[in-house]
C-alpha cells in the first residue's frame, strides 16, 4: 500500500463579491466619470481571465431611462479595461466583452463600474448596479477552459445605490457692513479685503 498525506483538489474558478468601495453616492445631474459600484474578483487555484462581465441596472426609486447613465466602463484603479458602453434600451445591461482581464492565482482584484450623469437624469432617482448571477461573468483558466464562479450575486439587492439630485443653488447674501471691506484706493504690493460673502 501506497501511504502519504491527503491532498485537497480545488478546482479553478472566481469568487465574486460586493467591493465596500465605493458605498452609496449622490450625484448631481451633470457628472461626469463617477463612481458607481465595485466588484470584488478573487481567482482561486489557477490564473483566472475574465472575458465579459454582463453588469445590470435597475431603479429602486423612479424610472430609469438608458440614457440617464452614459460612458459606462470598468476600470482597475485609475486604468479603464473596457470600452465604453450605454445601457441597453430593452435590458438596461450593459455588456463588457473582450476583456482579456487576468487575475493571478491567489490574488483578489476590485473592479469598478464608472459612468456619467445625464443632465436630463430625472430628479431623485435612485438606481443600482448589479450583477445578477454568478454567471454575468465569463471566465476561464490558464488553459483557456471555462471555470465556474462562485461568490455572490454583487449587489442584486441594491446595496450600493446612486441617487440623482439636481443642480444646487448658490446663495449670496451680503456680510455686515465693516471698515476692512470699504471702498479706497489699494496700494500695488498690499493685502486688502476687497468683499466679504456668507
Amino acid at each position: 500500500a501506497v501511504v502519504g498525506n491527503t491532498h485537497s483538489v480545488v478546482a479553478p474558478g472566481l469568487d465574486i463579491q460586493l467591493s465596500a468601495t465605493p458605498s452609496s453616492q449622490t450625484y448631481v445631474q451633470g457628472s461626469t466619470d463617477k463612481p458607481l459600484v465595485g466588484f470584488s474578483f478573487r481567482a482561486t487555484a489557477d490564473n483566472i481571465r475574465i472575458d465579459q462581465i454582463v453588469v445590470s441596472s435597475t431603479a429602486s426609486t423612479g424610472t430609469l431611462g438608458a440614457g440617464e447613465v452614459q460612458n459606462l466602463a470598468l476600470y482597475d484603479g485609475a486604468t479603464r479595461i473596457s470600452d465604453f458602453k450605454s445601457l441597453d434600451t430593452s435590458t438596461f445591461k450593459a455588456t463588457f466583452s473582450n476583456l482579456n482581464y487576468t487575475i493571478a492565482k491567489g490574488v483578489t482584484k476590485v473592479i469598478t463600474l464608472r459612468g456619467s450623469i445625464a443632465t436630463d437624469a430625472s430628479n431623485n432617482d435612485v438606481y443600482y448596479f448589479s450583477l445578477i448571477a454568478t454567471t454575468d461573468v465569463t471566465t476561464y483558466d490558464s488553459e483557456g477552459n471555462s471555470v465556474t464562479n462562485t461568490g455572490i450575486a454583487a449587489n442584486n439587492g441594491g446595496t450600493v445605490k446612486v441617487t440623482i439630485a439636481s443642480v444646487g443653488d448658490v446663495t449670496i447674501v451680503k456680510a455686515p457692513d465693516d471698515f476692512d471691506s470699504e471702498a479706497g484706493i489699494v496700494i500695488a504690493g498690499t493685502e486688502v479685503v476687497l468683499g466679504k460673502y456668507r
